[in-house]
């Protein structure tokens, strides 16, 4: 893979991100340098054309190529990806565009829960299908579903309408649903979150 010696095992590792194939590459090279790609009759469990040398001569007993076969078949069908982190702070200006902007409530919320330094939503104003339903926001891993609801959910048909949705939403998935009214103690209610 052609690393300078000063990159080391940094830049080994850049360029295994940089060339997702590089990984099976590395796989196949070792199968080879083991013989599993051509036999060599005199290399029982290993020899000192793959695995065995002086430096490890007091450990020839117990080294076997074969005990490697199964590991190195499973790093020939893996790639290696790249998942790129965002910091708190651009998750929630990301979250805060993504917001209803008809609904400060929604906001007023999701600062309440980036002030008390609880674990940000994964997404805001997704579609969960399973349910048929738009949470304000969701965190996925722990399936919960947050519904921030302003004064515009203060009429009795909006309430019978998000009550048929939310139940739908419950019986459907194994979502937990955390419903916020603008006029209610719903600060309390965040102290769900602290556990996340």
């Amino acid at each position: 893979m052609g690393c300078s010696p000063s990159e080391g095992g940094a830049g080994v590792l850049s360029q295994l991100l940089e060339k997702p194939q590089a990984f099976q590459k590395i796989a196949d090279a070792a199968l080879d340098i083991c013989h599993f790609k051509q036999e060599k009759e005199s290399c029982i469990n290993a020899c000192y054309e793959c695995l065995l040398s002086y430096r490890n001569q007091f450990d020839h007993a117990i080294i076997n190529r074969k005990s490697i076969k199964p590991w190195l078949d499973l790093l020939l069908e893996s790639s290696v990806y790249y998942v790129e982190t965002i910091s708190r702070e651009e998750q929630y200006q990301q979250l805060r565009q993504k917001t209803d902007p008809d609904s400060e409530f929604e906001r007023v919320v999701l600062s309440e829960i980036y002030q008390l330094g609880y674990k940000l939503p994964d997404t805001a104003q997704e579609l969960i299908p399973e349910g048929n339903c738009k949470p304000d926001f969701i965190y996925k891993e722990a399936q919960i579903a947050i519904f921030c609801d302003g004064s515009v959910h203060d009429s009795p048909e909006r309430r019978k309408q998000d009550g048929i949705e939310r139940d739908n939403l419950r019986y459907n998935t194994s979502y937990t649903v955390l419903t916020l009214q603008h006029d209610d103690n719903w600060q309390a209610r965040l102290a769900i979150l602290a556990s996340l």
